[in-house]
């Protein structure tokens, strides 16, 4: 692996974590009265932006990575964008933790360890998709990894203690 393209992931992060941090001010901290969900949906309109924010720095950050670095890797491209949005939320967490009550802080290892997978997947398939160009494997591998969840959830092959 050629070295990594640090400027551009470090104002990416940059970037991600103030997306995080306007959409936390504006949904948790001012009158603004959005419903949590979308009508008639189980949607969460939170987790939605979130997903949005992080989707769309992934796609420009590696656009751009790709086009000041040609020869850059699938696997290249998959840790830079990796390392942006798990810094970014890893920021974001912390400052989150600062900011509120103990009580009130319902940040968690485990909770911070789902996010994260969440990003490292979404940055392999945007790298993948971005360097290749193979719609059709792309489609692939997210029917097998929805499959795969499927079956996860279904026979319970993992078992997390909420206790």
């Amino acid at each position: 692996m050629k070295s990594l393209p640090l400027k551009i992931i470090a104002k990416f992060t940059f970037v991600l974590l103030g997306l995080l941090l306007t959409i936390w001010w504006l949904l948790f901290f001012t009158s603004i009265d959005l419903p949590t969900y979308i009508p008639h949906t189980p949607i969460n309109i939170n987790g939605l932006l979130i997903i949005a924010s992080i989707i769309t720095i992934l796609i420009s950050a590696l656009k751009r990575i790709l086009k000041t670095k040609a020869g850059a890797t699938v696997f290249d491209l998959f840790i830079s964008g990796a390392l942006i949005s798990i810094l970014a939320e890893g920021i974001f967490q912390i400052i989150k933790g600062m900011i509120l009550i103990k009580e009130e802080n319902d940040v968690s290892l485990v909770g911070l360890s789902g996010v994260a997978l969440i990003e490292i997947i979404l940055s392999f398939l945007i790298a993948f998709q971005i360097k290749t160009k193979k719609t059709g494997m792309l489609i692939l591998f997210i029917v097998t990894m929805i499959a795969l969840i499927n079956l996860i959830t279904r026979f319970n092959l993992i078992k997390i203690d909420n206790s």
